[in-house]
C-alpha cells in the first residue's frame, strides 16, 4: 500500500482516490481513523468508516484521540490515515498563517489546503460540504428583555457576562481578539473547557 496522509474535509473522493492504491493480490489495508473529543467528529468519523467498509477497505475508528495537533501529528507520523479538519483551525492553529484582510472561507480553504500539503504532505481531500461556524449563544428571555439581534448588541452587556468557550476560539486571530477587534468590546470573564 502506497503512504498515504489525508486530511479529510470530505469523504467521497477519498474513497476513489483510496482505491488507486492497492493492487488486487495485496489484502485489504485497515484504514485508521482519527477523531477529536466531541460529539461531531465523532459522528463524523464513523460516517467516514462507514463509507470506506462499504467500499471493501477496513476501517477503525480512534475516537477522541485528543485535540488539533494531536489528530495532526498522528497524521504526519503515520499512526492514523485520516481525520476531519476544519479550515480555520488549519488556518490559525496547525499553519499560525497570518489573519487575512477579509476571513473569506474559499481563501482560508484553500491557502490552508495548499499550505498543508508543501509543509507537510498533507492531503487535503476535499470539503465536506457544510460550515462549521462559531456563534454566540445567550438565553432567549435575556435576548428579548435586552432587545438582542446582533452580536454588536452585546456591547454594553459584554462586560458583566461569563463567555464559555472552547480553549482555540478564545485565543485565535478569528475567535476573540476578532470580535474585539471588530466589535470593540471584550466579555468580563471567559471559561475554556473542552467540548464534549
Amino acid at each position: 500500500m502506497h503512504k498515504l496522509a489525508a486530511l479529510i474535509v470530505g469523504s467521497l473522493v477519498l474513497v476513489s482516490f483510496l482505491s488507486g492504491c492497492i493492487s488486487e493480490k495485496e489484502e485489504v489495508p485497515t484504514i485508521v481513523i482519527g477523531s477529536k473529543p466531541f460529539n461531531e467528529q465523532y459522528i463524523l468519523a464513523h460516517m467516514i468508516a462507514l463509507l470506506l467498509e462499504n467500499n471493501g477497505y477496513k476501517a477503525e475508528v480512534k475516537e477522541g484521540l485528543g485535540g488539533t495537533l494531536v489528530n495532526y501529528e498522528a497524521l504526519k507520523k503515520g499512526q492514523i490515515h485520516i481525520y476531519v479538519e476544519y479550515t480555520g483551525t488549519a488556518y490559525n492553529n496547525i499553519l499560525k498563517l497570518n489573519p487575512p484582510e477579509n476571513w473569506d472561507p474559499d481563501y482560508v480553504y484553500e491557502k490552508s489546503k495548499e499550505e498543508m500539503l508543501s509543509r507537510d504532505g498533507v492531503l487535503t481531500v476535499v470539503k465536506l460540504g457544510f460550515r462549521d461556524d462559531y456563534a454566540i449563544a445567550v438565553k432567549k428571555e435575556f435576548a428579548e428583555k435586552n432587545g438582542l439581534q446582533k452580536l454588536s448588541d452585546l456591547a454594553p452587556y459584554a462586560p458583566n457576562m461569563v463567555l464559555g468557550t472552547d480553549p482555540e476560539f478564545a485565543t485565535r486571530p478569528d475567535g476573540l481578539p476578532r470580535i474585539k477587534e471588530v466589535y470593540g468590546f471584550t466579555f468580563g470573564d471567559v471559561k475554556q473547557m473542552n467540548p464534549h
